[in-house]
């Protein structure tokens, strides 16, 4: 309930523990909005703001300066009032790397690695529609390094463009990595040490909805782009409300000179067996949130 000052303030924890600050800031901005400046519980709520600011810079290792911005972006979202957002808008922004998409870390800076996106989306795309469903996985780009000249082929218009690649992907299947939180953890450590992640420059994980039990992070999100059981009706034209009526496909990227990540959401049809375009997702809908950097 958007308007229940004590149910923002408990996800506000929850998003605190999960070191989600600038969510967890949204929320008591909005329980603050409701209660007035002296209300009942503000002085808690304002102490509970100063603590995810402190937090925040710390996190972001920011000096002072950056208060103003992050207490800004914190209101702004306070302001849509659990509004979905333009997530196109979002995605437009990141890839034109403007000021909101340089100070956040849920998008990418590189033009490297939203390429990287581009084709681990399209490969997920193209494998439901093939097989009906996607596998989880954990997708590698590996920058190629060329010596001497590079072969080049001539166009119609005379123009000449290389043809040798500028990367390879390697893949890691990661079956059932997101059962549990013990089976979550075990997947990432077994990642990290892998020998391969050494000359990656980007890392993806790819993972199907419907196998995710653990986090389930759009339960807690009020940026989930999804009603619960949109997407689907039945023949008397009434909406589902399911959960599992929702199904589609996570992409989670992460690049190297960052650290910085992305989150895309692929809706699945069930009735054409299609993946729909990528939806642009908000920090707190990323399944490694609260997961340490896997490109270190």
């Amino acid at each position: 309930d958007a308007t229940c000052v004590k149910a923002l303030y408990r996800r506000s924890l929850v998003y605190q523990r999960r070191g989600l600050y600038r969510a967890a800031m949204s929320d008591l901005d909005k329980a603050l909005a409701l209660l007035g400046d002296g209300g009942k519980g503000s002085a808690d709520i304002k102490a509970a703001l100063d603590a995810c600011e402190d937090a925040l810079l710390e996190q972001n290792d920011a000096g002072p300066d950056a208060m103003e911005e992050l207490r800004a972006e914190a209101s702004a979202k306070a302001a849509k009032q659990c509004g979905k957002g333009d997530y196109a808008a979002a995605s437009d922004d990141a890839d034109a790397g403007n000021s909101a998409g340089e100070s956040s870390t849920s998008q990418l800076a590189t033009k490297a690695a939203r390429k990287f996106l581009e084709q681990v989306v399209a490969d997920a795309r193209h494998e439901y529609s093939s097989k009906g469903h996607c596998d989880a996985r954990v997708m590698l780009r590996h920058p190629h390094s060329h010596d001497g000249a590079l072969s080049a082929s001539e166009g119609d218009d005379g123009t000449t463009e290389s043809t040798t690649p500028t990367h390879g992907v390697g893949r890691i299947n990661i079956e059932h990595a997101f059962s549990t939180a013990q089976s979550l953890d075990e997947c990432l450590c077994f990642v990290r040490g892998q020998h391969v992640l050494t000359s990656a420059d980007a890392v993806a994980f790819v993972v199907r909805k419907r196998d995710v039990l653990y986090p389930k992070v759009w339960w807690a999100s009020a940026d989930w782009p999804f009603a619960v059981g949109e997407g689907t009706e039945d023949d008397n034209g009434t909406v589902d409300e399911a959960d599992a009526a929702v199904d589609g496909v996570f992409v989670e990227v992460e690049e190297r000179d960052t650290g910085r990540r992305a989150s895309v959401f692929l809706l699945a049809d069930h009735a054409t067996k299609e993946l729909g375009e990528p939806i642009a997702l908000s920090e707190d809908c990323s399944l490694l949130a609260g997961e340490s950097r896997i490109l270190v």
